[in-house]
């Protein structure tokens, strides 16, 4: 069906007055032009209103007469973006609800949406889910399923928010060590679907002969960066025993990583474990060493990664300790760790706080540090 002609449309204003507007809404909805109903939706009501036509303007009006304005531009925003929901297209339906402030329907409709529908249709929920940060999990879900673990790797590297950044995350995590998990188990001729992937390459030595691998081996590094920012036991353990696996690989495997995780697999191992409360000295040691004896002045990465270890260990007082001789005067915006004043407050330490603050001539602390203490 096509959009109504010129004539038609005379005919429908001059026979129904303002209630054309929403006869000739009825008309353009059916022919698909979706826009178009929106804008004679909110036309009806300005003609009524006696607002300019073809401004956005809404001039001189009383706060009811706003309101009421107001309540048909969401009423038709929910029309109209319900109409994209019910054709599956997330991506011209979320300005619609965006305007609105109303994000739960989209959400909504992105869970429920099936991988199988048109590409361009997946790749809109795509865009809106994981981009927009309406549904992460899902957009990722359905980027993993339409594009592969190489390029959901890369968007997540490139998300925009840290708002359930940890979600995502899991989901790749968890994507990965099932892959590899199944890959060996397929190997070994088995169905024991009990064991752990750390169970099976402990006890199976001859799993890498010959350079096997059973996945890209960058694909298990990279998501070990982002695998020691999780609070999740199971995420975690799932991460500790992926690096279980990548210390057993091969040489040609051993890639060199960024420094002080230059050897990811045991490096990322260490820290891994320390989170789960095992041989935490021996990390923290190990971490430590990487420290170098002279500041820098552009913040030390090594030392901000064991600020951050001895932080998620609740060793708070040594993170202070490190914090205060090496990152006191780093400015903010080079910090990936907390900072010694916030360590400070963490601590509940104001008498330190004010302390560093005079070392550091920094006199909004200083007088936070006061008001607490008072």
């Amino acid at each position: 069906m096509t959009d109504p002609g010129f004539d038609e449309i005379g005919q429908l204003l001059a026979e129904h007055g303002p209630a054309g507007f929403d006869l000739l809404a009825e008309r353009f909805i059916a022919s698909g032009n979706f826009p178009a109903a929106f804008e004679a939706r909110l036309m009806k009501k300005r003609v009524e209103m006696g607002l300019p036509l073809m401004s956005q303007s809404q001039g001189d009006l009383s706060p009811d007469d706003a309101k009421t304005y107001a309540q048909t531009q969401i009423a038709a925003a929910r029309e109209i973006g319900g109409l994209y929901l019910g054709r599956d297209d997330i991506r011209r339906a979320w300005p619609y609800f965006r305007a609105i402030g109303e994000t739960s329907p989209v959400k909504d409709a992105i869970e429920k949406l099936s991988p199988e529908i048109d590409g361009d249709l997946v790749d809109g929920a795509i865009e809106v889910g994981f981009y927009e940060a309406v549904h992460p999990h899902k957009g990722l879900e359905l980027l993993l399923n339409r594009h592969g673990i190489c390029r959901a790797i890369t968007t997540f590297g490139q998300y925009p928010s840290l708002e359930s950044r940890d979600d995502a995350g899991a989901l790749l995590i968890r994507t990965i060590y099932d892959e590899v998990r199944r890959n060996i188990l397929t190997a070994l001729e088995t169905e024991d679907s009990t064991a752990s992937l750390l169970e099976l390459v402990e006890a199976n030595e001859g799993l890498f002969a010959g350079n096997a691998s059973y996945i890209d081996v960058s694909h298990v590094i990279s998501v070990l960066r982002y695998a020691i920012d999780f609070e999740d036991p199971q995420i975690l353990q799932m991460s500790y025993e992926l690096t279980e696996y990548g210390r057993r690989l091969s040489e040609m495997y051993q890639f060199k990583g960024q420094f002080p995780f230059e050897e990811p697999f045991p490096d990322y191992g260490a820290y891994l474990q320390a989170l789960l409360g095992i041989k935490v000295d021996a990390a923290l040691d190990r971490f430590r060493a990487k420290v170098s004896p002279e500041p820098d002045p552009y913040g030390d990465i090594a030392v901000q990664t064991l600020v951050n270890l001895l932080v998620r260990l609740e060793r708070i007082t040594e993170a202070i300790d490190l914090a205060e001789e090496r990152l006191a005067g780093i400015p903010l915006d080079r910090l990936i760790c907390p900072g010694p004043l916030e360590l400070c407050e963490r601590a509940g330490d104001f008498e330190r706080l004010k302390s560093i603050a005079l070392k550091t001539g920094n006199m909004i602390a200083y007088a936070a540090s006061l008001s607490r203490q008072q």
